[in-house]
C-alpha cells in the first residue's frame, strides 16, 4: 500500500483531477476506501498497529456522485457507513501518494 497522509480538508472538495494530479497522487476511490472497514473491530474499524494515527471521522473519497455533481461520497469511520456530502462540506482526507486508477472513478 502506498504512504498515506492524513490531515483536515478546510477548503471545498475538488473533484476535478489531471493526468499529473492522478500521477503524484490523490484521495481514495470511495470502493477503495470503503474496503479498509473491518466490522469486527471497533471504530474506526481498521488496525490500530497498521494504521497508526487513524480518526474516528468522516473522510472524503474522489468519487463524485453519479447522481448529483456537487456531491461527493465520504466513508463514515465512526460508524462505518458510506455517505455523500456536498463538496463545500468539511471532512478529513487521507491522502495517497502514486498513480490512481481511473477505472474507479
Amino acid at each position: 500500500m502506498p504512504p498515506a497522509a492524513f490531515g483536515t480538508q478546510r477548503d471545498a472538495f475538488v473533484s476535478t483531477r489531471t493526468s499529473a494530479a492522478r500521477e503524484a497522487g490523490g484521495y481514495h476511490p470511495v470502493v477503495e476506501l470503503a474496503s479498509l472497514i473491518d466490522p469486527s473491530l471497533p471504530a474506526p474499524f481498521v488496525p490500530a498497529s497498521v494504521f497508526t494515527g487513524f480518526q474516528s471521522a468522516n473522510y472524503w473519497s474522489a468519487t463524485t456522485n453519479a447522481d448529483n455533481s456537487t456531491n461527493a461520497w465520504n466513508v463514515n469511520f465512526n460508524n462505518g457507513n458510506v455517505n455523500t456530502n456536498n463538496k463545500t462540506n468539511t471532512n478529513d482526507v487521507w491522502y495517497v501518494r502514486g498513480p490512481m486508477q481511473e477505472s474507479f472513478y
